[in-house]
């Protein structure tokens, strides 16, 4: 007796391939083939991997772009005894290496992020920062509240198509506009401190 089974194999490169088995033959034919294309997509993920960070350093290193409005926050705050500012560019940046993997840098964030009661996020850059994506969903997760903010300006309908829509649900408010990190940093002081 013959039993069909549909497996359906989701890689990280968005391939999603389905697939009937009904005899031997053809499964150990199938397996052989989802390993190479398994194989392809892991090479795949690894160029698209390099590809990421270059963006991410072209984006910040050699700038002061990721500590400038962290420091601006940090000014904001630093009269009010109750708020204690968590930087990751504090403990790891572009261009520093002093970290050993990126394992190291993830598993560090995270735990920051963990300790933290609001994530204050900048989305200008989200789409290139999958780190901050992470951070995002991370907080969600344990409840933290998300505040974010991004200096374009456009009608707030809009925001969808520009940050990821998974990261949209993420994110308790966005403030847009010019002075959208001031609005948050009042936003965050009104409702939370």
């Amino acid at each position: 007796m013959d039993v069909v089974i549909y497996i359906v194999i989701g890689l990280a490169v968005g391939l999603g391939v389905g697939i009937a088995l009904s005899t031997t033959k053809l499964r150990n034919a199938l397996e052989k083939k989802s390993m190479q294309v398994l194989k392809e997509a892991e090479e795949k993920s690894e160029i698209l991997k390099k590809e990421k960070i270059l963006q991410a350093k072209e984006i910040y290193e050699g700038t002061n772009k990721a500590e400038k409005w962290r420091q601006e926050v940090k000014n904001y705050f630093k009269n009010d005894s109750r708020v204690n500012i968590i930087s990751p560019v504090d403990f790891y940046n572009y261009g520093n290496c002093d970290y050993k993997t990126d394992r190291e840098v993830f598993k560090f964030d995270l735990r920051l992020v963990e300790k933290s009661d609001i994530l204050l996020v900048n989305l200008n850059d989200i789409r290139e920062s999958i780190g901050t994506c992470i951070e995002c969903y991370e907080a969600y997760k344990r409840n933290i509240p998300v505040i974010g903010f991004i200096d374009e300006v456009f009608d707030v309908s809009d925001i969808p198509e520009i940050i990821h829509p998974w990261i949209y649900c993420c994110v308790d408010r966005i403030e847009v506009g010019n002075d959208s990190m001031k609005n948050a940093l009042e936003y965050i002081g009104d409702y939370y401190l």
